[in-house]
């Protein structure tokens, strides 16, 4: 029997703030899913990919000027244009990887 050291993420809550935007009725910004779950994981091995997606559902171009996560043991990679904008009615699509540096369980922010 091998004895592998495992951590497993659980919970991510990912967060998307906008400001400086006054949304009419009926126009919203979405993220889909709203959270992960990740299974345990062999510490310092990467997860599959898990992706979100973001929805611009605005009448105008949304400036997205970064993205990233909170907590190492979770990664990002995306196709969101953070040096233009997200034309209306656009999606791009956040891709995340965990990789546990330490045992238990691992929660973090997009």
């Amino acid at each position: 029997m091998n004895n592998f050291p495992y951590a497993s993420g659980r919970g991510v809550l990912f967060v998307l703030i906008v400001l400086g935007v006054s949304l009419a009725a009926g126009q919203t910004v979405t993220v889909a899913p709203t959270s992960l779950s990740f299974p345990s994981q062999v510490l310092g091995t990467a997860s599959s990919v898990q992706t979100i997606t973001l929805k611009n559902g605005l009448t105008v171009a949304l400036k997205i000027t970064s993205i990233a996560t909170t907590l190492s043991d979770y990664s990002e990679t995306n196709t969101c244009p953070t040096s233009s904008t997200l034309a209306a009615g656009k999606t791009c699509t956040i891709s995340i990887t965990f990789t546990p540096r330490a045992l238990g369980v691992r929660s973090g922010s997009l």
